[in-house]
């Protein structure tokens, strides 16, 4: 069976604003966009460099998880950029999964997706998308930044444990969506998105908190795939630097900074 091939033409067409200067590849299939990204010599990235698949062979999550997806139906890509700071790097995911919350919504306004700490979109509780985001650096340095995500869109079925984690747009939408417009809506919002974050703009802690599970509210705090940490404490959300706060047992602030950390809904 022919599957549809991801026009970039169309992509780029759909564009606005500061994107339309990003530079645009597209690649049938590939082991991983983030790994290819990491080859790319710096001096490619004084603009913002997209690379999309329609197959990854070797596509992965935080932690090493693999990612598994249906060549030819989803969105499979990585952005690479060449931030001029380092300060809050952490946010960059989060703005990521803002600008797929906020397309998703621009889709279908019924339709709740939320943010999973610190790199899962969820609707209903499932999967359907996820983001990686690496640094390079060089002499202590930051030379590049590359954020990959993927996100179900019309894959309708999935295999093993993903039955009952993961969803598509496809399943909660009863409909097919065009792949090209939808990436074109993230990357438009994620665009301005970033300038604000360059320009330390505190609008996007606000557009962050406003869409991630357990923001001011009661939860625990885990380590990944270990002990509760922190048993019933108040979610701060996460500050400028990217660290995810809690009002701990004994009424003071904490801030972590790594992310082998979840938060639990209570």
């Amino acid at each position: 069976m022919d599957l549809p091939v991801f026009q970039i033409e169309r992509l780029t067409n759909l564009l606005k604003g500061a994107c339309t200067e990003w530079q645009f590849k597209f690649t049938a299939q590939t082991e991983s966009t983030n790994s290819d990204l990491k080859l790319y010599p710096a001096q490619m990235l004084e603009k913002p460099f997209l690379l999309i698949t329609d197959e990854q062979l070797g596509g992965r999550g935080q932690l090493s998880k693999k990612w598994a997806a249906n060549p030819g139906e989803n969105i499979l890509c990585s952005i690479a950029l060449k931030p001029k700071k380092s300060k809050g790097l952490q946010l960059l995911g989060l703005l990521t999964a803002v600008s797929i919350v906020e397309a998703i919504s621009k889709l279908n306004s019924s339709i709740q997706a939320e943010i999973k700490w610190p790199n899962d979109v969820l609707i209903n509780g499932k999967k359907v998308a996820g983001i990686l985001v690496e640094t390079q650096y060089v002499a202590n340095s930051v030379e590049k930044v590359i954020i990959g995500f993927g996100l179900n869109v019309n894959q309708a079925l999935f295999d093993g444990e993903l039955k009952k984690s993961a969803t598509s747009l496809l399943n909660e939408l009863n409909r097919k969506t065009e792949r090209e417009s939808l990436l074109a809506s993230i990357l438009n919002t994620f665009a301005i998105w970033y300038e604000l974050w360059e320009d330390e703009d505190p609008a996007i802690l606000s557009a962050i908190h406003s869409k991630l599970i357990g923001f001011e509210t009661y939860i625990n705090l885990r380590k990944v795939g270990g002990k509760i940490l922190h048993p019933k404490v108040w979610f701060l959300g996460v500050d400028m630097n990217g660290r995810l706060g809690i009002l701990d047992e004994n009424g003071e602030h904490k801030w972590f900074e790594h992310e082998q950390l979840r938060v639990e809904r209570i």
